[in-house]
């Protein structure tokens, strides 16, 4: 997609941020409450840290092998890796760790029929936006710490990640981009920063539903 219409589509986010909030916050009236996709993040990030099942994870993009700076598990089958692009330390000094602190991450495919408020959400954003959805996970980022897990909060500093596109949803005509969802359906779009069919890179804060789509 020529960037012109790439920039018509992220004019129409601000609308569709009130579209699909007014979605989940609907969905959350429902008689069968759902937790958000933030607190399911954690829940498993706790399991599997407790389990302690370390993990690593790796793109390639434009030929070249990243391997992810942050531990963690990484346990998304839908794509092809996940990496976080910034360097740990730097995390670490954006929000504040200490030595002790361990950076850990926890990648997981959506429970599409789990986290069906947010999964509506990103379908009515996904629509507004004219775009196809793909694969669906959940991202958190925290730390470790005496064995205890704590995720990062959500305003915080930006911190780039890298997803491998699966080939089944590659389209050199197409442009991408992330479509988050978080607690209290504030939807965000977050454009794809590396023009590489095979990966979409984008600038995140912490936690929520994470939607690759292609327009």
């Amino acid at each position: 997609m020529k960037k012109t219409r790439l920039q018509k589509v992220l004019a129409t986010a601000l609308a569709v941020t009130t579209i699909a909030g007014m979605t989940l916050t609907v969905g959350a009236s429902d008689s069968a409450p759902a937790a958000s996709s933030a607190e399911s993040a954690s829940a498993a990030a706790e399991q599997v840290v407790a389990a302690a099942v370390p993990s690593t994870s790796a793109v390639t993009v434009a030929g070249q092998k990243i391997v992810t700076t942050v531990e963690g598990a990484y346990l998304a089958k839908t794509v092809d890796g996940v990496a976080v692009m910034t360097p740990a330390a730097d995390i670490k000094s954006a929000y504040g760790l200490t030595a002790s602190q361990k950076l850990y991450a926890m990648v997981m495919d959506t429970d599409q029929a789990k986290s069906y408020n947010a999964m509506a959400s990103l379908t009515a954003a996904a629509a507004a936006l004219n775009a196809t959805m793909g694969p669906v996970l959940n991202i958190d980022l925290g730390y470790k710490e005496n064995g205890k897990y704590t995720g990062l909060p959500s305003d915080g500093a930006e911190i780039m990640m890298t997803i491998a596109i699966p080939e089944s949803f590659q389209d050199a005509s197409a442009s991408y981009a992330v479509v988050v969802v978080r607690t209290g359906g504030v939807i965000t779009v977050l454009p794809d920063l590396d023009g590489n069919v095979e990966t979409i890179t984008f600038n995140m804060t912490n936690g929520g539903c994470y939607a690759l789509v292609k327009f």
